[in-house]
């Protein structure tokens, strides 16, 4: 037998060593020493001593227990159970269902009870199938929790067996670790959070497998998880949370901004109160109880604002020592319902300027209320005055009927100053035999050139056409003569060269003034009763184009309303002059 080194392997104190390599053990401990060397067998007893001698010599200072060597130092091979081609496929395809699990475990649980059966309802074609391919399996959600979490666990750890038996221990926990979290984990779970509908319904028969397969495990805990934790019935939204959700994703969603605001006011209704929404007293347009309903009273109302629907606010006034009582404190109408409803304000063609409580100025606004006061006003150079009523209706009638003043060539406010010019005309008849021979009673001759237009306000005029003296009655609102008030014939005064990109502007208006219009009917009209018409010169006429020209201009630069008033008043004034001389 011969030794040749032997080395601690185990003590009840970790071993010492002393500067030349001796090993140190504290004395009277248990330790494991493994020994080196030839000719030792199971039969070999070993003691120990201090004394040093040479080989081959007799040892008889013996200082330890005789101790029997129990089993000697051996090397074996063996051979892994499975071929390395195999081993590689069962890494791969654990890799792969882990991948599948845990994209799974993110998808599946990620898409909610609730949205599921909104998409039943609601989604795509393709979606409304995944969605009822899905929700079976979906109900159970913590035995689906359950069922994949195990087999993810299962493939895992088998994965990392089998890539321990190719490489050593350090070598397989490094590589097992990167390829779980890079192509089990964040690779899937990254998929399947943008297309969990999707893989979940194509791998819905695998995934009923696996809860089959893990039944006696997954459905006891989940059952407990049902206990413990309660049935999962999705997210539920209450109104803040409804109202809130629709307002982040409208991003992404397809609704309208004025359909987020219908659905936010929607939801809020049940919290407002009348006094949140009515216009308070102190604002309310009101009439004196004796108020005559005329022209100037129904003008003032028109100007105010409609008002549809509506009640009055009580609330019960207890301050101070009296009884209670009721006190009005404002008004509510069915549009301002409606308006807090679909969280808008509602512009009609007579609503006033500003909003009801706020007091601002209201941004969007298709077009101010007409003032029919103005209509009711006294025109002091005017001969002969004619009601509001009629000044209304032919204002209405001239700037909708007749294409010469229609708003696209002469504005509404410069049509409303020529209406307030000395143009009202008034013919006395005392019968209709008389009228045939008064020439009082002709407003227009055949062949004669005239350079006015007339509009019958009131009366009957007689017509008479052409050579044959083809005759008929007129009444109130018919008009002659609108083609005095184009230049379709005419002489110019001093040579002017016309640019047709002048037509329809200040320049063009101005070679329109210079020309000696003439314009001859070809028929005669003749008062046959009272008659009251309008007589609109061309030159006034002009004036009107030329100012609502001038008006369209200083509107594109925005002057200030004073200024803009009074260049209006100045060009209507210059024509009337020239006119005049």
């Amino acid at each position: 037998m011969h030794i040749e080194g032997l080395r601690i392997e185990t003590a009840e104190k970790e071993p010492t060593y002393s500067e030349d390599g001796i090993p140190e053990i504290r004395a009277g401990t248990k330790a494991v020493i493994r020994l080196f060397g030839t000719g030792i067998t199971p039969d070999t007893l070993i003691t120990f001593t201090d004394i040093p001698a040479e080989r081959g010599t007799v040892c008889d200072k013996i200082k330890s227990n005789e101790f029997s060597v129990i089993q000697d130092f051996q090397i074996r091979t063996y051979e892994t159970l499975l071929p390395f081609w195999l081993t590689i496929i069962i890494i791969l395809v654990c890799l792969s269902f882990s991948a599948l699990f845990s994209g799974l475990n993110l998808g599946l649980m990620a898409i909610d009870r609730t949205e599921l059966k909104i998409l039943v309802n609601t989604g795509t074609e393709t979606e409304k199938k995944y969605a009822r391919t899905i929700q079976p399996v979906r109900n159970h959600g913590n035995y689906l929790l359950c069922s994949i979490l195990f087999s993810n666990v299962l493939v895992n750890s088998v994965f990392t067996i089998m890539l321990d038996e190719l490489t050593s221990g350090i070598v397989a926990i490094i590589c097992s670790t990167l390829a779980i979290v890079i192509f089990g984990e964040i690779s899937p779970q990254a998929f399947c959070s943008r297309h969990g509908l999707f893989v979940g319904a194509k791998t819905i028969y695998l995934t009923k497998l696996t809860m089959l397969i893990t039944f006696p495990l997954s459905y006891p805990i989940s059952k407990l998880l049902d206990v413990i934790l309660g049935e999962e019935i999705g997210n539920v939204y209450n109104r803040e949370r409804l109202k809130e959700l629709v307002k982040v994703t409208n991003e992404y969603n397809d609704l309208e901004k004025d359909e987020v605001n219908i659905i936010a006011g929607a939801l809020e209704l049940r919290k407002k109160s009348v006094a949140d929404i009515m216009t308070r007293i102190e604002d309310v347009y009101m009439l004196n109880y004796n108020a005559v309903l005329d022209f100037e009273t129904v003008s003032e109302i028109m100007k105010s604002g409609h008002k549809g629907h509506m009640a009055f606010v009580q609330r019960v006034n207890n301050e101070g020592e009296g009884d209670p009582f009721y006190e009005v404190i404002g008004l509510v109408t069915l549009e301002d319902v409606i308006e807090e409803l679909i969280q808008a304000e509602i512009i009609d063609e007579t609503d006033v300027f500003t909003d009801n409580r706020s007091k601002r100025k209201r941004q969007v606004r298709q077009k101010a209320p007409t003032d029919f006061t103005m209509f009711a006003e006294k025109k002091e150079n005017q001969r002969i005055h004619i009601s509001p009523q009629l000044t209304l209706a032919m204002f209405q009638y001239l700037s909708t009927t007749v294409d010469t003043f229609k708003p696209d060539i002469i504005s509404e406010p410069i049509l409303r100053r020529l209406l307030k010019q000395d143009i009202i005309y008034h013919v006395k008849v005392k019968s209709r035999e008389k009228a045939k021979t008064d020439p009082a009673a002709i407003i227009y001759q055949q062949g004669k050139a005239v350079d006015y237009f007339v509009l019958i306000l009131e009366g009957r005029v007689e017509v008479t056409v052409g050579k044959e003296n083809m005759m008929f009655e007129s009444g109130p609102f018919t008009y002659f003569g609108s083609q005095a008030l184009t230049a379709n014939i005419g002489i110019a005064e001093s040579p002017t060269n016309a640019n047709p990109q002048t037509v329809g502007s200040i320049q063009s208006v101005n070679l329109d003034s210079m020309l000696r219009h003439t314009f001859i009917p070809d028929y005669t009209v003749r008062a046959v009763t009272e008659v009251f018409y309008v007589k609109v010169k061309r030159s006034l006429y002009l004036a009107a184009k030329r100012a609502s020209l001038l008006e369209r201009r200083q509107k594109d630069s925005l002057p200030g309303q004073e200024q803009f008033d009074d260049e209006v008043e100045k060009v209507a004034i210059s024509y009337i002059k020239k006119t005049k001389k």
